[in-house]
Parts: structure tokens; C-alpha cells; sequence
């Protein structure tokens, strides 16, 4: 798994990891049961403090999409039934929200076609402070 960080970004470096890890596995790059890096081998490699590492795989951790095995590591998780409800309630809220703002549908259905596109691409969704 290879991540990159902008640090220059407005994005705070453990919220771009944690969208980096989401990526990778939204992407199948990684897979569910599959090993990450330890924290100490990611934070030397990004070149980013221990704790700031340790803040993204504790997000995860909080949102079921990784768990955290000790000193054996983290591995990604299996989505639950509740959590893909929950993910479903997000999308549907989403999508309200922009028909609000003035987003047709056809521009949203294009705007799904093109993130799933980037997403087999390995590109990098960025998520914004607060998502």
C-alpha cells in the first residue's frame, strides 16, 4: 500500500491518510483481512509523527473499516450489515442534499461514473475537514 500526503494541504495529515487507507480499499487494493502497515513503518514512510498515524487507524477503528490488533498490527475489517446501512443513509442524504443545490440527475449519475472511474484509476478522493 502506497500513500501520499500533501503537505501543503489545508487537509490535516491524519484525515488525508485516513482517506488514503478508505482508497485503497474502496479501490480492492486492499482487502478485507489483509494486513496494513504498522503504525511506526507508515509514520517513518510518510515521514509524519507516530501519533498522527496512530489518530487515522483510531478513525478507522471508530468506523468499523479497519481493527486494531495491538502489537500484532491493524488489518481491515468486514463491513457489517450496519455500517453499509449507515453508508446507504450518508449517500441518500448526500444526493438530497445536492438535487437541493441544484445538481440534476444526470450530472449526479456522472459524478458516481467518474469517482468509481478514479477510484479503479488509484486515484485519490479527497475528502474535505469534516467529512
Amino acid at each position: 500500500m502506497i500513500l501520499t500526503i500533501d503537505f501543503q494541504s489545508e487537509i490535516p495529515i491524519y484525515q488525508q491518510i485516513r482517506a488514503a487507507v478508505v482508497a485503497e480499499i474502496a479501490a480492492g487494493r486492499v482487502k478485507t483481512g489483509e494486513k496494513l502497515p504498522p503504525i511506526r513503518t507508515l509514520a517513518n514512510e510518510l515521514k509524519v509523527n507516530l501519533h498522527t498515524v496512530n489518530k487515522a487507524y483510531q478513525q478507522l477503528e471508530q468506523e468499523e473499516l479497519i481493527k486494531l490488533l495491538g502489537r500484532r498490527g491493524a488489518i481491515v475489517g468486514e463491513p457489517s450489515i450496519t455500517d453499509m446501512q449507515q453508508t446507504k443513509k450518508n449517500l441518500q442524504q448526500a444526493v438530497t442534499e445536492a438535487v437541493a443545490y441544484g445538481l440534476g440527475y444526470p450530472e449526479l449519475q456522472k459524478v458516481v461514473q467518474q469517482t468509481c472511474q478514479r477510484l479503479k484509476e488509484g486515484e485519490l478522493i479527497e475528502s474535505h475537514p469534516g467529512d
